[in-house]
C-alpha cells in the first residue's frame, strides 16, 4: 500500500518537476495490479464456492441469510424484500450473477468495466446496509475501484530529465519490485485460487484436467508457500463465506461453572438478535470473537489458548457473581447452533419465508478442572 503512493508523493515533492506527465509517469503500477488481482481472487473464490452446492442456484440463499442472527442483521432488512419468496430469490440470483460475471468483465475497459464497477459497488453497499460484516464491503469497494487506475504511456521526448531519471533506475530496485510482485502473485494464487471447488462444479472431463493441478498446488502450498506466508503475515485461503452449502446457522456459546457445594452457574454468549441494529455494527468484533472461539481443535493451540482466556476473563469480570477459584470444581464450554429448517415448498411468489429456528444438541468444546491437584489443567475436546 505504501509503495503504491510513494512514487506519486516523491514526484509531487520534486521541486524540479515541470509537468504533470512526470508525476503520472512515476506511478508504480505493479502495486495496483497486485491489489486488483487480490480482489478478483477473493470474488472468484466466492463465486465458484456458491456453485458448489444448490443453495444459491436454487435461489434459497437469502432464505438462510434472513434466519442468521449474527452477521445477517443489518441496519435495514425490510420485510418486503427478505421475507417474501420472489424478492428473496431475485436478490439471490442477482448477487450470484454479479459475482459470476465481475471477475471476467472487469478486465475489459470501457462500458463493461463501468457496468461491473457500478454493479459490484451497489452489491457491496447493499450488503453493508443489510448485513454486518465489519469493513469487508468497504475494502471490496476500494479493491474494485482500483480498476479505475490505468497505466498510460507518454512521449518523454520533451522531457529529458524524465528520460534520464527512468534510465537511472537502479538494478536492485527493479529486482526487488519484480521479486515482490512475482512472490505475491504466485503465493496468493496458490492459497486463494479455488481449484478444488472448480473440480467439484465443472464437467467430468474438465475436472480430470484440474485434479492433478489441484493436487500439485496442495503440496506446493503446504511445503513452500504457507511457511513463508505465515512468517510474514500474508497467509489467506479461499473465500468460502456463504458458499453453496450455507445453512444460516448461528453459533451460541455457554460456560457452566460447577461449585463444590453442587451449585451450577451458567454464562451465555450475547443474544445478538436482541440487540439494536446499530449495536450489531458497533459490536461486530465481539460477535466475531464468540463466533470463532469454537474453531479450536487439538492442532490449533492458539484457539485453545483463547478458550482458556475466556474462562479467565469470565472469572475476572464476575460473570458468575463473586465466585472465587477456590469454590470451583470445573468450568465447561458448550456450543450449540440455531438454524432454520429447509425452505418451505410450494410457496406463492409473495408468501412469507420466516420460520422458527431449530436448536441443535449441545456439544462440549473444552473444560477446565479446578478440583484436582493440577488446577491449571486444560483439555480441548
Amino acid at each position: 500500500f505504501g509503495r503504491m503512493w510513494r512514487g506519486k508523493t516523491n514526484a509531487s515533492n520534486n521541486s524540479t518537476s515541470t509537468s504533470s506527465t512526470e508525476n503520472t509517469d512515476s506511478w508504480p503500477m505493479w502495486t495496483v495490479w497486485l491489489w486488483q488481482w487480490e480482489t478478483v481472487l477473493i470474488y472468484f473464490g466466492a463465486m465458484v464456492g456458491k456453485f458448489d452446492g444448490d443453495v444459491w442456484v436454487s435461489g434459497n440463499a437469502m432464505y438462510y441469510v434472513m434466519h442468521c442472527t449474527d452477521e445477517c442483521i443489518g441496519i435495514y432488512n425490510p420485510d418486503f424484500l427478505f421475507n417474501r419468496a420472489l424478492p428473496s430469490k431475485l436478490m439471490t440470483w442477482g448477487a450470484l450473477g454479479v459475482e459470476f460475471l465481475a471477475p471476467f468483465t472487469i478486465w475489459f475497459c470501457g462500458i463493461p468495466r463501468n457496468i461491473t464497477l457500478f454493479a459490484t459497488t451497489m452489491l457491496l453497499i447493499g450488503m453493508d446496509v443489510s448485513m454486518n460484516m465489519s469493513t469487508f464491503e468497504w475494502y471490496g469497494i476500494l479493491g474494485w475501484s482500483l480498476f479505475l487506475i490505468q497505466r498510460q504511456d507518454y512521449d518523454h521526448s520533451e522531457s529529458s530529465k524524465s528520460s534520464v531519471k527512468r534510465r537511472g533506475i537502479s538494478y536492485w530496485r527493479v529486482l526487488l519490485d519484480g521479486s515482490v510482485f512475482v512472490f505475491v502473485i504466485v503465493s496468493a494464487s496458490s492459497m486463494a485460487l479455488p481449484l478444488r471447488s472448480i473440480r467439484n462444479v465443472t464437467p467430468h472431463w474438465f475436472s480430470e484436467i484440474v485434479a492433478p493441478v489441484a493436487d500439485w498446488n496442495t503440496d506446493f502450498k503446504y511445503d513452500y508457500v504457507r511457511p513463508v506466508a505465515e512468517l510474514i503475515g500474508t497467509q489467506q485461503g479461499v473465500w468460502t463465506l456463504y458458499s453453496g452449502g450455507y445453512d444460516g446457522s448461528t453459533v451460541k456459546l455457554s460456560v457452566e461453572a460447577v461449585l463444590h457445594n453442587g451449585t451450577i452457574l451458567t454464562w451465555h454468549s450475547p443474544k445478538w438478535q436482541d440487540l439494536g441494529r446499530w449495536e450489531h455494527k458497533l459490536l461486530y468484533n465481539h460477535m466475531a470473537y464468540y463466533k470463532h472461539l469454537s474453531d479450536c481443535d487439538d492442532e490449533d493451540d492458539y484457539m485453545c489458548e483463547e478458550q482458556e482466556s475466556l474462562y479467565r476473563k469470565l472469572l475476572k469480570d464476575g460473570a458468575f457473581g463473586d465466585v472465587q477459584e477456590s469454590e470451583l470444581v470445573s468450568l465447561t464450554l458448550w456450543e450449540e447452533e440455531e438454524y432454520p429448517p429447509p425452505p418451505p415448498e410450494n410457496l406463492g411468489w409473495w408468501d412469507t419465508l420466516k420460520q422458527p429456528l431449530i436448536t441443535s444438541e449441545r456439544k462440549e468444546l473444552s473444560w477446565m478442572d479446578f478440583g484436582s491437584e493440577e488446577d491449571e489443567d486444560f483439555e480441548g475436546d
